[in-house]
């Protein structure tokens, strides 16, 4: 590609890693969010299967941060 279609391509990869870059980032915040209401709600004395109905997220889920912070106290 010459000119005008390398500014045109150039231009729609910055748009695109833009975006992807900000949709990780957010999905990311989103995540940290689950991970601490998860956290709370089972440092509260919850149960996993409590959470999992309490915040309406798959058990495995709850399981999943649960063994995480596990292995971090470690």
């Amino acid at each position: 590609m010459t000119g005008f279609g390398d500014r045109i391509y150039e231009k729609g990869m910055r748009t695109g890693e833009q975006n992807g870059i900000q949709k990780g980032i957010q999905k990311g915040i989103q995540q940290g969010r689950h991970e601490g209401m998860i956290l709370g709600a089972l440092m509260s004395g919850k149960t996993p299967e409590e959470v999992s109905k309490m915040l309406n997220l798959p058990l495995e889920e709850i399981k999943k941060v649960q063994e995480q912070q596990m292995t971090v106290n470690r």
